[in-house]
């Protein structure tokens, strides 16, 4: 999990980021409270959606205040934890209902009138309860996108969880399996690494589904001469990973697929080569795009070259033209080039990099290839 020096830090950041008559911070969004406070239930326990705030008093306590019913696991990085009274007794007096008044109430006690809070995010009976409410969303999104040590240590435990099951890809996947039956094989191998519940996202697509290029792992059958493509994204400890690759069912690629996954590979290396801080989205973009076409005038890119990852997928900026998005250092981004087409199906392959002021140190390594 996170870690109590690293949320505290991220308090103090967002504070000074903050104007400073902005009395107390309101955090309502669950990524945001496990980002500065290390509470995040896990996917599989039944408060995993429960309502929640963090509430951070400017030269004063950080405070976590829940419905009353959810119970703590591990402590989190706050001062104190208040409990609502919840109690699931009657219908008209939710646990939303309930997480909301305990904060008014507090936020009563404290005194504070002028508040920073993510404006989207903040219920309108706690908005009513304060004089002025100011948006603290767009400093988490800056903050956010360059990674402290801490959250690099979830981003790489993902990134392992990922590759395991990219390994097992290549024992699991056969001719003749339905998708799901081959998503279930490679989910088994990634619990064994994660060694805990975790919640998986994908597209697992084969054969003619790949050229829409999306999709969940269904019941078709999966054939001899298929390119099955695998974008694995599970979302392990509250961070994300984001790792690619396409096989070729049964060995024995066809000129056309052999030809379309060295575009792609061609076009994820010579982005790998040019990326350093400062480098705008589009211009990634700008290059996998021209490699794709110059191998086949009619590929191009179709969706993005990648993106910044994190706590959640994907992150800004987003790798496509016209984003002006820079490249930071501390930055955890993802390149995912693609071709797609008949008679081929499609390629699309896909690795994980940390920015250096050098340059990108991939974290993952898993094995990109066809056969």
């Amino acid at each position: 999990m996170l870690s109590t020096e690293g949320c505290r830090a991220r308090t103090r950041r967002l504070l000074e980021c903050v104007d400073a008559d902005v009395e107390a911070l309101v955090v309502t969004r669950p990524e945001h409270v496990f980002y500065l406070a290390n509470y995040m239930p896990s996917p599989n326990d039944i408060h995993h959606r429960a309502p929640q705030y963090l509430i951070i008093e400017r030269g004063g306590p950080a405070t976590l205040i829940l419905d009353g019913f959810a119970k703590l696991d591990v402590q989190p990085a706050v001062d104190e934890v208040i409990h609502g009274p919840w109690g699931v007794a009657e219908p008209d007096l939710t646990r939303a209902n309930c997480t909301a008044q305990a904060a008014i109430d507090l936020l009563g006690r404290l005194g504070s009138q002028v508040i920073g809070a993510e404006v989207s995010a903040l219920p309108a009976s706690v908005a009513a309860a304060v004089r002025e409410v100011r948006d603290i969303e767009p400093h988490l999104g800056r903050m956010r996108q360059v990674k402290d040590p801490d959250e690099l240590a979830l981003i790489r435990a993902a990134v392992r969880v990922g590759e395991a099951m990219h390994a097992a890809s290549w024992e699991c996947l056969a001719p003749g399996m339905r998708e799901i039956d081959a998503y279930a094989a490679i989910v088994t191998a990634g619990l064994e690494v994660a060694e805990g519940p975790f919640v998986m996202m994908c597209e697992f697509i084969s054969g003619p589904r790949v050229v829409p290029r999306r999709g969940d792992p269904g019941p078709r059958v999966m054939e001899s001469g298929d390119n099955v493509v695998m974008d694995l994204f599970p979302y392990v400890n509250g961070y994300r990973c984001d790792l690619t690759n396409t096989i070729t069912l049964g060995g024995r690629p066809t000129p056309e697929q052999q030809d379309a996954f060295d575009a792609v590979h061609e076009a994820l290396t010579a982005s790998e080569a040019m990326i350093r801080p400062g480098v705008r989205a589009q211009e990634i973009y700008a290059v996998q795009d021209t490699v794709l076409r110059r191998a086949n005038p009619d590929w191009g890119l179709p969706g993005h070259a990648g993106h910044s990852l994190g706590l959640e997928h994907p992150e800004a900026p987003d790798f496509v033209p016209g984003v002006e998005g820079e490249i930071l250092e501390g930055m955890v981004i993802a390149l995912e080039p693609g071709a797609y087409g008949m008679p081929f199906h499609g390629v699309r392959l896909e690795h994980n990099y940390l920015v250096t002021a050098e340059g990108l140190k991939r974290l993952s390594n898993h094995r990109l290839g066809l056969v």
